[in-house]
């Protein structure tokens, strides 16, 4: 079953095509959640071990096939200084459309330390978490939802970082 949490709408229900309210994806890491617009989102997917490749940083997990494509996959809390999370049994892999158009790396799959839950968020909702600094290039910003800590990450950061190892 799929949590879906409507925050900062009118009465708590969101009413399609205003432009106010965004259908997000929260994305659970290990003590952190991720915060990505659903466009950017193409699948959640059970997770599976990806098929490592030699010498890559530790955040590059290595590659998943998915749909005939083979999609690096990373971990966002390694990618930003932190360590690897070990994958449990309610981890998933969320595969994400890049957003340059590039043919050669059209997706990318975000190692997720949980279900993924679906979010209504009101523009009003969200605020900038100004206590936080910002770590890495590959965090967009950090912000507030409601009361709850989430981190927007910079996808294309991601997708340069990706392209520059697998091109090497």
């Amino acid at each position: 079953m799929v949590d879906v949490t409507q925050i900062g709408t009118d009465e708590g229900v969101a009413q399609s095509g205003r432009a106010d309210v965004v259908n997000c994806l929260l994305i659970p890491l290990k003590g952190e959640q991720v915060l990505l617009p659903n466009t950017t989102v193409a699948e959640v997917v059970s997770y599976d071990k990806p098929e490592p490749t030699q010498d890559g940083p530790e955040w590059f997990l290595g590659m998943v096939n998915w749909r005939d494509y083979r999609v690096p996959v990373f971990s966002f809390e390694a990618a930003i200084g932190g360590k690897v999370a070990a994958p449990t049994s309610r981890s998933r892999i969320v595969v994400l459309n890049t957003l340059n158009g590039n043919a050669r790396l059209p997706y990318i799959g975000l190692l997720s330390q949980g279900i993924p839950h679906l979010q209504v968020v009101g523009m009003n909702a969200i605020m900038p978490n100004n206590d936080i600094s910002v770590p890495s290039p590959t965090v967009a910003s950090y912000a507030l939802l409601g009361n709850q800590p989430v981190m927007v990450p910079n996808i294309d950061d991601l997708e340069a970082r990706l392209l520059r190892l697998l091109s090497s």
